[in-house]
């Protein structure tokens, strides 16, 4: 029953789920789940440091999450942890990243490629920024399509209605025409038996003049 139903609505995304794992391994890359209709994100979230209570100076390890989301719960988690995301080692920081397309959470960024040994750096949280948009254009962009292929599909509707109205009046006429031409050759065939039968009189012909 449930592959009759995806076969009908479509097929949904799939995302690779687990929740606050030490390492991007075991469940983070082995369970994956299939979302809902309305889920076309994967969303993934990376915490560094000593939780629970991310105490200063105990040891640090990695906390990842992944699950299934919509383009609002990502932008959520995305500006909810700009001031947080700064991947230096020796801060504890949270980082959330989206992508589209079945099981794209597969890999995450556990951390910065050119980690900062001085004060924080504005520019760290520049590359968010851009997701951000990025998720929010996204979307528009998929909004844009959507709208302008039901536009395409209204307009090709109109085309075909329009065809098959037109074929109608054509293929009318073509009848019409024929009716005409059968009537055509009735009447000529009826002039043609009168005028065999000596029924027809000419009368336009001037009459005798007899001479007493």
């Amino acid at each position: 029953m449930a592959s009759v139903l995806q076969f009908y609505l479509g097929s949904a995304l799939e995302c690779y789920v687990c929740n606050n794992q030490d390492g991007n391994y075991d469940k983070c890359v082995k369970t994956v789940q299939t979302c809902d209709q309305f889920q076309d994100w994967c969303l993934s979230t990376v915490k560094w440091g000593s939780l629970p209570y991310w105490q200063k100076g105990a040891p640090k390890m990695y906390y990842i999450g992944k699950k299934c989301a919509t383009k609002d719960m990502c932008v959520r988690a995305i500006r909810d942890r700009v001031t947080l995301c700064d991947r230096i080692w020796y801060n504890d920081w949270e980082c959330a990243e989206c992508c589209q397309g079945d099981r794209c959470n597969y890999f995450i960024t556990l951390g910065s490629s050119n980690v900062q040994t001085e004060g924080y750096n504005k520019m760290d949280k520049f590359p968010l920024l851009l997701a951000i948009i990025a998720v929010i254009l996204g979307g528009t962009a998929v909004n844009l399509i959507n709208w302008q292929q039901k536009q395409l599909d209204v307009l090709q509707d109109t085309l075909h209605a329009q065809q098959a109205t037109l074929s109608s009046i054509i293929e009318e006429n073509r009848r019409l025409e024929d009716k005409v031409a059968k009537q055509s050759t009735e009447f000529q065939n009826m002039i043609e038996l009168l005028s065999n039968s000596g029924l027809i009189i000419n009368r336009f012909k001037k009459p005798s003049k007899f001479k007493i």
